[in-house]
């Protein structure tokens, strides 16, 4: 049964195409243990389901009937030429007809067949482990993100910023009062005659008859 990609925006059950999961639905028409088999495109790709789960019409899906499902399976994913079954010159093709005549050896020894079945447990178990650890992981980088790039949503000033502007101010207030200094320190130097010229310069009044100390203060508070 198909289902267009339209549909394939749920959350709950995988949407199993030939080449695997690819979607997810929110309704499902299998629950159970069942094997996955490509019947076109992709074949021999096989997948072992044990949830509830959508498949569409390029796969068969098979059920185990007097036969462990984990022993066919295996013999179903690795021991199987499906080039030999197969039709179709473009696209490969497994029909009905031909999958019906794969024949399935059985171990004279059932327990050898016990014994897969234990091991496939354990994989399946470990397999539902990492999808868990993997949702965590997800969860937890979303969460992360979030946290990393907060949202002021109330327009509340940002202390390092405050701090940079608190910063420049002190800097603009050292360089103003080393430009002051180095003014002082080149009156002093300078004699009578060319302290008067400095005040004509700047427009200075009443600089005639000033001494140099006078002066001195004078273009000091001119350049202030």
């Amino acid at each position: 049964k198909t289902n267009n990609k339209v549909n394939r925006n749920g959350t709950q059950y995988p949407y199993y195409a030939a080449n695997g999961i690819c979607g997810h639905v929110n309704d499902y028409l299998f629950d159970g243990k069942f094997i996955v088999c490509a019947q076109d495109g992709s074949i021999g790709a096989t997948h072992l389901v044990n949830s509830k789960f959508y498949a569409s019409n390029h796969v068969w899906v098979l059920k185990a009937m007097m036969i462990d499902t984990y022993y066919l399976f295996s013999i179903l994913k690795h021991n199987i030429d499906y080039s030999k079954i197969t039709s179709g010159s473009v696209i490969p093709k497994l029909t009905k007809e031909k999958i019906t005549t794969i024949k399935i050896k059985l171990p004279k020894n059932k327990t050898l067949i016990q014994d897969l079945e234990a091991t496939f447990q354990q994989i399946e178990t470990l397999q539902n482990e990492v999808k868990v650890a993997d949702e965590l992981y997800k969860q937890l980088i979303q969460e992360l993100s979030q946290e990393a790039i907060p949202v002021n949503k109330q327009n509340i000033k940002v202390p390092t910023i405050q701090l940079v502007d608190k910063l420049e101010n002190n800097n603009i207030d050292k360089i103003g009062t080393a430009s002051s200094s180095s003014t002082a320190s080149s009156s002093s130097k300078s004699n009578i005659k060319s302290l008067k010229e400095q005040c004509k310069s700047l427009g200075i009044k009443g600089y005639s008859t000033k001494k140099k100390a006078d002066l001195i203060k004078m273009i000091e508070q001119h350049t202030i």
